[in-house]
């Protein structure tokens, strides 16, 4: 886009070209009228030299420049330079449209290209959280499994001595053949985690990484502000940009239209200077000399049937503009309930993992007490077993809600990013 844009503005660079003819042929017949009818007849082979300059400029101004020579002097005329200025007054530049809608173009690159960026980043927090969540959620799966052997080996003692009947040994041994299935399935899901982490940030498979626990999450009230989410995704949604560049496009077009449908009112000078050599076909030995000068002012109306497809092109831009601030307003709704939806969830999420908080300690005491119950013999297998279920349930329900709320957080950063990371804001204020 850049370079299509640069491709726009060198056509304000000089443009200077220059041409040898060789050989030329060049005849002149003449007959003057009269008593006598003389008549003059001419003919030169000699090589000539033309050069030209033209440049456009972005006020509307066009400059021109030509010169022909003969080489061997030996033509009929010699050498001639012509010089033309054009300015116009009323219409723009027909440069200058391509050259806005190239650089809204860019901006609406860089609007993809910041939403792609934005996405990756999302993707790199969101798998970096979900290996941290399945080594945690692991690590208990370890420790339960650890606890659950310990209780079964106990368990089993205190079967052979008498203390606890068959059934009770029966529960912890299926608990304990529960437990390693899911150790397993929390070790695999941690591989899938690792693996994911690895493909994306391009490191080899089984690589040693060391990963950072992220602090709590903490809610920023001016960041989570309704009326500046709705803004920002109405400026960095990618669906929204593009309809927006489309409003911009229209309005470009149909200002251009309308400009062209004014008299074009253009003031043009124009110079000649040239030189003759003298031979036998005008009889005289003095070089002739001389120049003509002219300037006007050039005032064209447009009519039929250029003027009627302009006024058609004019309302289709229209049409088309009123399609788009249809859709524009459909969007801002859109975006008003998906942010009001997110906000909720956040809102749900938070206040869940300040419950779990307190429900983790609680079960913590719980099964502290039931375990310390159970080494004296005085509570059953089924109230251990709901006991410790509870607790490592509670662990890995906080350890879910954590990362849950570590991921939304992230999402909203990704859809509505403050407003210093949104390129080419000038082109929209």
């Amino acid at each position: 886009m850049m370079a299509r844009l640069f491709g726009i503005r060198i056509k304000y660079y000089p443009e200077f070209q220059v041409q040898l003819q060789a050989p030329r042929v060049f005849d002149y017949n003449a007959r003057e009228e009269g008593l006598n009818e003389s008549k003059f007849q001419y003919r030169t082979t000699e090589p000539g030299f033309e050069a030209s300059l033209k440049q456009k400029l972005p006020s509307n101004t066009e400059l021109s420049a030509d010169y022909n020579h003969d080489i061997s002097r030996a033509g009929l005329l010699s050498d001639r330079l012509s010089l033309v200025f054009s300015q116009e007054f009323v219409r723009k530049d027909p440069l200058w449209l391509q050259e806005s809608l190239a650089e809204k173009q860019i901006w609406l690159k860089k609007t993809a290209q910041a939403s792609v960026d934005r996405e990756f980043e999302y993707r790199v927090k969101n798998t970096f959280y979900s290996v941290l969540e399945a080594e945690l959620i692991a690590a208990n799966a370890e420790r339960r499994y650890e606890q659950e052997e310990k209780f079964a080996a106990e368990s089993e003692d205190k079967f052979r001595s008498g203390v606890i009947a068959e059934y009770s040994l029966l529960d912890y041994q299926r608990d304990l053949k529960v437990s390693e299935s899911r150790l397993v399935a929390r070790k695999a899901s941690l591989d899938l985690a690792r693996s994911e982490f690895a493909s994306l940030l391009q490191i080899p498979y089984g690589a040693p990484v060391s990963l950072v626990e992220p602090s709590d999450p903490v809610i920023n009230g001016s960041l989570f502000d309704p009326r500046r989410m709705v803004e920002s995704g109405m400026r960095h949604e990618l669906r929204i940009a593009q309809v927006r560049y489309n409003m911009l496009a229209n309005a470009e077009n149909a200002d251009y239209i309308r400009n062209t449908l004014l008299p074009s009112v253009r003031f043009e000078a124009r110079g000649d200077l040239y030189r003759t050599i003298g031979d036998g076909v005008f009889n005289t030995s003095q070089p002739v000399e001389g120049r003509d000068l002219s300037a006007a002012l050039l005032v064209t109306f447009p009519l039929f049937g250029s003027t009627f497809e302009k006024w058609n092109n004019l309302r289709l831009e229209e049409i088309d503009r009123s399609i788009n601030e249809n859709q524009i307003d459909s969007l801002f709704r859109q975006e008003v309930r998906d942010v009001r939806n997110a906000l909720i969830s956040l809102n749900e999420i938070q206040a869940r993992h300040s419950v779990a908080k307190d429900i983790e300690k609680l079960a913590a005491r719980e099964f502290e007490i039931s375990r310390l119950r159970f080494e004296l013999g005085s509570v059953g297998s089924f109230d251990v077993i709901r006991s410790k279920n509870e607790y490592f349930n509670a662990l890995d329900e906080l350890t879910t809600l954590r990362y849950a709320l570590l991921r939304r957080l992230a999402e909203i950063e990704r859809d509505y990013p403050p407003e210093s990371m949104n390129p080419g804001l000038a082109l929209l204020k």
